[in-house]
């Protein structure tokens, strides 16, 4: 995931006009959070900018963990009914290799040890968000 921080104008059409370099993102999902600059209160002091941003970021940032997380856990959820067993009795049981190898279980094996590793890592990230970046 990247993120891009740009300003630029809605035409009249409603169009939102991208610089050059975003343009390459065409046909890409992308979400979007706008600021209308026109309508600031003068009167906002820089830090609370700055710290409303960094909520906005880091609510973001939540939202696509607990996506990508939400992901991972279908993936384990299913190899789990199709095997009957979660991963780690998965791997203490040898499935792969009493298997013979075969592509299907080899491939069950790295997807579902990528979703455990990904579960871990990504509930790492939201407990440091929450730990940081206050209520996420």
């Amino acid at each position: 995931m990247r993120m891009y921080n740009f300003e630029t104008v809605i035409s009249e059409n409603g169009t939102v006009v991208l610089p050059e370099y975003i343009k390459t993102l065409n046909n890409h999902k992308v979400r979007l959070t706008l600021f209308d600059l026109e309508n600031q209160d003068k009167n906002d002091k820089t830090e609370e900018c700055i710290s409303e941003d960094a909520n906005i970021k880091a609510r973001y940032m939540a939202d696509e963990y607990l996506c990508r997380f939400a992901q991972y856990r279908r993936t384990d959820i299913s190899l789990t009914q199709k095997y009957g067993m979660s991963f780690d009795e998965f791997v203490k049981q040898k499935v792969v290799c009493n298997n013979g190898y075969s592509w299907e279980s080899e491939s069950d094996a790295m997807n579902w040890e990528a979703a455990i590793s990904g579960m871990n890592t990504i509930d790492n990230h939201l407990s440091y968000l929450r730990k940081n970046a206050g209520h996420v």
